[in-house]
């Protein structure tokens, strides 16, 4: 089963364990020693033993099943680790329990000193401590990450460790092993990204890092037990009214240049936000100088809402998203282009944005007021464009859709599964894409994907477009087929040769048909998409089903170059068999079975597409059929016609009799007349 157990990408071996647990034959993980602070809301983390050299200095990060990680990150650090930062040294699809199911495995450096947690906890940490002990660390591991096109995305007091126990520099946590930002409080993300759910806040750009790292300074300088009380929503409020340094700080004066660090690096504003260029002048003592253009998010005058005032149009948005039905109600009784434009002074609001939001008067009557919900979702996205999406109760960056896509299947709600099927079939998502692409940069990058996922989804329909579009979203995402439940299956390769393996177990095609299984073929397989939606069409008919199948699996082996799949060649001779049974040719049924039990031990998918059409057989012997069918009626009527007996009385024997009483008149006229010329001579 080499390809259940191959690594993730990048790996630097290729393990196949026999014994549960263990990794390349040396390295066991220690499922009695969980180490709590090291797992991440994906992966449980684990203490490691070195069968050679004893106790490693390593860790287990054990990825649960249904989860998504950052494939590509974890493949670029085993290849190339970065200076002062936990890198992952290999990776593995292993059993970590005897008969349980296989699970990505992941070892990573572990840390040698406390976290930055656990040692500000004690006592604030000094500005001088900060420059001297923590920062140049960090830089340094930022450098690194960033100048490859890396963001950590996971910065905060927890993940980040001193390098030994004398407390004498530090070293950032690893960042690959949950989707980006899915383990942060809400107060570590940047305004733009803090109200998007967990898994959907994205990828972001370097700049999200530089601002988790102010909040995790600013948190470690006052004590993390001081760290904001307020509720998320509160909180949100008062970063938007005061700045998140004030907001963060609780009002606490941090005076000098760690006060300037903080200020800059928890700037609001990306354009004025510290860089790393910034934070490199601070570590040399100049005062970096970094100004932009500052976006005004300030109404003309304050909007009423539901008997509250809000000046900050983000906020607005925000409200609007926790009541959307009293947002559309009042967005129809105004005239919204021109409240727009006297309330938004500082944009143009063009004829292009007026026909894209699309507010009407008539309101939505339907028992889901989807209308409703897309008509929000629509503005909200244009009075913050750099916000997250939301949509009837989903908050999602653009870039974290896909992620928390997965989440919500993990969730098994039906409910928010039909809210998503909305948001791409219902033309939500194209609307807002084209709404905020402009004002957006996130957007530029990511719209290709998203309208290559709608075109997808239209195109499929139904739950199985939704499903489409978590594979087509989600790259390193296993495939959740119920069938392959045990396995850990995440590229099309895999997953037609574990078919092959499981297919020799089962006597139905039903592995073969699961809707993940399809999905993930359709998603990942360019060229497979006509093919499953003939599949999927033809489900209730076995002949074109059984047609449907071979020509898939037959396009599939050889657009992956998969090799012999002698079980699945078996099976598919097989159940084509029994679909021969009723062809009434016996010559014809005698010839194609001699032809399948040739091909069936060969493992070629393609040769048995191509030996048998099994549609046109049934329907070129259903036509021979026909065709004889109807000659044979012919004879026999003419058979019946020439045994049945006749009567005198009949038109057709009156006719005849006269005919032949004609013509024996005629021959005794002949006769006689011949008779009398030859007595007169």
């Amino acid at each position: 089963m080499a390809d259940a157990d191959s690594p993730e990408k990048g790996s630097k071996s290729s393990q196949k364990s026999a014994a549960p647990g263990l990794m390349n034959g040396r390295y066991r993980i220690e499922l009695a020693k969980p180490l709590v602070h090291l797992s991440s809301p994906c992966a449980d983390a684990y203490d490691v033993t070195d069968l050679k050299e004893g106790p490693a200095e390593l860790y287990a990060l054990v990825h649960h099943q249904g989860s998504t990680h950052r494939g590509d990150v974890l493949a670029e650090l085993i290849e190339a680790p970065v200076i002062s930062m936990l890198n992952p040294v290999r990776s593995s699809v292993i059993r970590v329990k005897a008969g349980g199911p296989r699970h990505l495995v992941s070892l990573v450096q572990a840390p040698k000193g406390p976290s930055l947690a656990e040692i500000a906890a004690q006592h604030p940490i000094s500005g001088h401590k900060l420059r001297k002990l923590i920062v140049p660390g960090i830089v340094q591991a930022l450098a690194g990450l960033h100048s490859r096109g890396i963001v950590h995305r996971s910065i905060r007091p927890e993940t980040i460790f001193f390098k030994s126990p004398a407390l004498d520099g530090v070293v950032l946590g690893e960042c690959f092993s949950c989707p980006p930002a899915a383990g942060q409080p809400a107060h570590f993300e940047p305004l733009e990204r803090a109200l998007a759910m967990p898994f959907g806040r994205g990828e972001a750009t370097p700049e999200a890092d530089m601002f988790a790292l102010g909040a995790t300074l600013l948190a470690c300088h006052l004590g993390v037990n001081k760290k904001p009380a307020k509720d998320p929503n509160a909180l949100h409020a008062a970063r938007m009214a005061q700045g998140s340094f004030w907001a963060h700080s609780a009002g606490t004066e941090v005076p000098g240049v760690t006060g300037t660090l903080l200020r800059g690096l928890l700037n609001d504003d990306e354009g004025e936000r510290w860089t790393l260029k910034e934070l490199n002048l601070w570590l040399e003592s100049s005062v970096p100088n970094r100004r932009s253009v500052n976006v005004l998010w300030t109404f003309a005058r304050p909007v009423i809402f539901r008997q509250a005032t809000f000046s900050d149009r983000r906020m607005l948005a925000h409200e609007f998203s926790q009541h959307p039905l009293d947002a559309a109600h009042f967005l129809r009784q105004v005239d919204f282009p021109s409240w727009v434009q006297n309330m938004i002074t500082t944009e143009l609001f063009s004829e292009r944005l007026e026909r894209l939001i699309n507010v009407k008067k008539d309101g939505d009557l339907s028992s889901e007021r989807h209308g409703d919900h897309a008509l929000v979702a629509r503005v909200t996205a244009h009075l913050d464009p750099l916000g997250p999406l939301r949509y009837n109760g989903i908050s999602t960056t653009i870039d974290g859709l896909g992620p928390a896509m997965v989440d919500i299947f993990n969730k098994d709600d039906d409910m928010e599964q039909d809210i998503l099927l909305h948001l791409f079939d219902s033309n939500v998502l194209p609307a807002i894409l084209d709404i905020i692409i402009d004002r957006n940069p996130v957007v530029s990058k990511q719209h290709q994907l998203h309208s290559h996922t709608v075109q997808l989804m239209r195109r499929t329909k139904g739950r199985m477009a939704l499903i489409c579009a978590l594979y087509d979203l989600n790259p390193t995402l296993q495939c959740l087929s119920p069938a392959l439940k045990d396995l850990w299956i995440t590229s099309p390769q895999q997953l037609l040769k574990a078919l092959d393996r499981i297919v020799d177990k089962s006597s139905e095609l039903s592995p073969l048909l699961d809707d993940h299984v399809l999905a993930m073929f359709c998603s990942r397989v360019e060229g497979a998409e006509p093919l499953v939606e003939a599949l999927i069409k033809h489900r209730k008919s076995p002949v074109r089903l059984m047609t449907a199948v071979t020509k898939l699996l037959a396009f599939l082996q050889q657009r992956l170059d998969s090799g012999p799949l002698k079980n699945l060649s078996g099976h598919l001779v097989k159940s084509l068999k029994a679909l021969l049974g009723d062809v009434k040719s016996r010559s014809r049924k005698r010839t194609i079975m001699a032809r399948l039990d040739e091909l069936g031990d060969l493992g070629s998918l393609p040769d048995i597409a191509r030996a048998i059409d099994l549609e046109y057989l049934k329907y070129l012997d259903h036509q021979e059929f026909l065709e004889a069918q109807r000659k044979v009626s012919v004879l026999e009527q003419m058979i019946r016609k020439m045994r049945r007996p006749v009567h005198p009385s009949e038109p057709n024997a009156r006719l005849a009799g006269f005919r032949a009483a004609s013509a024996m008149g005629w021959l005794v006229l002949m006769v006689t007349m011949i008779v009398l010329t030859m007595g007169a001579g």
